[in-house]
């Protein structure tokens, strides 16, 4: 009956319709009947092509079932953010170099990370340049002994962010989140990366673009994460920047509303009175 159904269909027949309260009318025979040979050998094939073998429907249940674990296993699973860095002489190395801490252009933003610890603004005497270039070096070996550490990708970010390498630094960031993209210390760089180049910007119109796309970046470091109370700060610092200073005061007294004592109330505190 369905082979018919579908041969009619495809050879563009109209069957009779039925009614609830008339009996259907008589088909004429010839709109029923198989036209030529080949519509008769076509039948019997379209007949089993409608009736799925069990094999192959407990092949597509078992693979419905094997999707909806892992959607559940990507929801329960916990959230990992990566910290620190791996033991390694040539880390060890980059981080006597920047113990003073990791100097950033852009003024206000912080910088948390595991490698310097955290970031100051960088002096009128100039970027020390050289002790970046040789952390980089030693990170770079580094990282040839430890290819899938997110951690080196981000330190990597750091040192070329500090030495106004903007397009090395975004780089490694980028690859940083690509293995690991809840890592908040490379998605916090990210943002203060974009946040330098809208800094050095030579127009408004290109600041605030480079500002939202910062913005954006440091938005999305998760609650939990190591450097999220660094990154809401910088969030709320930088909507001032774009005329939104109501919501980044919004941002700053929730967060003091539900954690009024801690060793970020004092900034958040003053960067409130600024905005």
């Amino acid at each position: 009956m369905w082979a018919t159904v579908a041969l009619a269909a495809v050879r563009g027949y109209a069957l009779p319709m039925t009614s609830p309260s008339h009996d259907p009318a008589p088909a004429p025979a010839e709109a029923l009947s198989l036209a030529t040979p080949a519509d008769a050998a076509l039948e019997p094939l379209l007949g089993r092509a409608l009736r799925w073998p069990a094999t192959s429907t407990i092949a597509f249940g078992a693979m419905l079932a094997s999707l909806l674990a892992l959607g559940i296993a990507g929801i329960v699973e916990p959230v990992r953010h990566p910290a620190g860095l791996p033991d390694d002489p040539d880390v060890r190395a980059a981080r006597e170099l920047l113990a003073a801490g990791l100097p950033l252009q852009v003024p206000v933003l912080l910088l948390p990370n595991a490698l310097a610890g955290s970031s100051v603004t960088a002096t009128d005497t100039g970027t020390p340049f050289g002790p970046l270039a040789a952390a980089r070096a030693h990170l770079s070996a580094a990282a040839g002994r430890h290819p899938r550490d997110a951690r080196l990708d981000a330190a990597l970010g750091h040192v070329s962010l500090a030495a106004l390498r903007i397009d090395d630094a975004l780089a490694a960031y980028r690859a940083a989140l690509g293995r690991e993209r809840h890592y908040g210390e490379a998605r916090l760089g990210l943002g203060v990366a974009l946040a330098t180049r809208a800094w050095l910007a030579p127009t408004a119109e290109e600041r605030r673009i480079l500002t939202l796309e910062a913005l954006g970046q440091i938005a999305n470091v998760e609650p939990g994460d190591p450097v999220y109370e660094a990154a809401l700060f910088d969030r709320a610092h930088l909507l001032g920047q774009v005329g939104r200073s109501a919501e980044g005061r919004k941002l700053l007294e929730a967060e003091l509303a539900a954690r009024p004592a801690g060793p970020w109330v004092r900034r958040y505190r003053v960067l409130l009175g600024a905005l």
